[in-house]
């Protein structure tokens, strides 16, 4: 299993990693939380490692920085399946709003397309405010955030 709170530190040299909880069993899975701190931005992360995938979920208000954070995972956890961001005004709107992104990593291809479809379908029956996010997308968003910080 990946160290998280080492691999985000020595990844983001300026973020620091609070530890919430780590190892916490539900059902078959283990759930993890932390806090991530870089310079104005915080981040909430709820990790949940099944045996064929991981899921993160991030939530704060700069949606770039946690972008960052999940490009930084794929070598970790493998490639991202499916990812979404629920932001009350749209993934382009002001960054004083808050945001929840949520990525699956799979090393096996865990999520298939009629899988990935009939989640799809799940959350517009449940009227969720979601948009899907390629793994191209969240590396754009990714390099907004880069480039600002490496400005600094």
């Amino acid at each position: 299993m990946v160290n998280f709170k080492t691999l985000i530190e020595s990844s983001h040299k300026k973020c620091k990693v609070d530890v919430f909880y780590i190892n916490r069993a539900i059902g078959n899975t283990v759930q993890n939380s932390f806090k991530i701190s870089s310079q104005q931005d915080d981040l909430k992360i709820i990790e949940t490692i099944a045996p064929d995938i991981v899921i993160e979920k991030f939530s704060g208000k700069n949606y770039n920085f946690a972008c960052a954070l999940a490009i930084d995972l794929i070598d970790h956890f493998g490639s991202i399946q499916l990812s979404w961001i629920e932001k009350p005004n749209g993934i382009r709107s002001s960054s004083n709003n808050l945001f929840e992104l949520t990525v699956y990593y799979s090393k096996t291809n865990a999520i298939d397309e009629t899988t990935k479809n009939q989640m799809m379908f799940y959350h517009s029956q449940q009227n969720l405010d979601l948009q899907y996010l390629t793994q191209t997308e969240i590396t754009e968003l990714a390099k907004l955030y880069l480039d600002c910080d490496t400005c600094n």
